[in-house]
């Protein structure tokens, strides 16, 4: 700030420039890209199909209310406006919070859990037909300008 620094010896002539540096803190789960607030949310595979509602502590203080809708995919993001950071800098507002949506999958199954998931193979599994339409469906996507 040009002028509001330390006086002049014997206050002769203008004061000099007060130089002001901040650090901003990193947060546990959140990244700042500006305004706005990025995430990631590891959540279950019955989660992700079925949709939820997740509270998580915000940066303001407040809860943040987080809908996954059902038949929600790895991969993709829910966007919640006005739960990022002020604008700054003559914009107004606040700016997004963006979540990513990432599959936790589980470190150990337990036996029971694996013969009920053998049972329901053939309902919720993936036939090579569907597989192979699904790899070709991605690769076109990924190519498209």
């Amino acid at each position: 700030m040009r002028g509001h620094g330390e006086a002049s010896r014997g206050n002769r002539g203008e004061s000099g420039d007060l130089y002001i540096q901040i650090g901003v803190q990193e947060h546990p789960w959140f990244e700042r890209d500006g305004p706005d607030l990025l995430m990631a949310l590891p959540l279950g595979f019955v989660d992700l199909v079925l949709g939820t509602r997740i509270e998580i502590p915000h940066i303001d203080g407040s809860e943040l209310s987080i809908k996954v809708p059902a038949g929600s995919n790895p991969g993709e993001t829910i966007t919640i406006p006005g739960r990022g950071l002020p604008g700054g800098r003559g914009r107004r507002g606040r700016g997004s919070v963006t979540v990513l949506l990432k599959l936790d999958m589980p470190r150990k199954v337990p036996r029971s859990l694996k013969k009920s998931l053998e049972e329901m193979r053939d309902d919720i599994g993936t036939d090579m037909e569907s597989l192979l339409d699904s790899i070709r469906f991605e690769a076109d996507n990924r190519r498209r300008p």
